[in-house]
């Protein structure tokens, strides 16, 4: 299996602007980034993906939340961590994903993240981290003037 070598340009400059914030202000706006960031990988998916039904294609999603049998799988994030899924709440996902026994796979998110994930993903991030500081860091001016502007 070969490595795959990312780089995001500006880190230690978004990492200061997200430290100059409260806690729960630089995670929401990390997750507003993330989200950002991922809807070309979802836009993807969503074209890729074919189905019989639509319930797949209704529950293709970009979020925080993961059903109950994800959340059991998934590892439990510090208090300073951010992260968000692509794909379906639809357990048939998997299915359609990988296949099984009685139907071949038919992937879709995988196609998707290869053609729009790994550096056009963290180049977008990068992107939108930097959009959602400055713009946050606007909104905390503005505010701190209007208060000081009244009292």
């Amino acid at each position: 299996m070969s490595k795959t070598y990312l780089k995001l340009e500006g880190g230690r400059e978004l990492e200061r602007g997200l430290a100059e914030m409260k806690k729960a202000t630089a995670k929401a706006v990390t997750r507003r980034a993330l989200k950002k960031a991922a809807d070309p990988i979802l836009q993807a998916y969503k074209a890729r993906t074919v189905v019989a039904t639509g319930t797949l294609l209704d529950n293709e999603l970009v979020g925080t939340k993961l059903n109950r049998r994800q959340a059991a799988l998934n590892r439990k994030m510090g208090k300073s961590e951010v992260e968000i899924h692509i794909g379906t709440a639809d357990p048939a996902g998997v299915q359609q994903e990988f296949g099984n026994v009685r139907q071949a796979a038919n992937p879709a998110l995988t196609p998707a993240w290869d053609a729009e994930g790994g550096q056009p993903a963290l180049d977008r991030i990068g992107t939108e981290m930097a959009t959602e500081i400055a713009r946050t860091a606007a909104r905390a001016a503005r505010r701190t003037a209007r208060l000081a502007a009244k009292g």
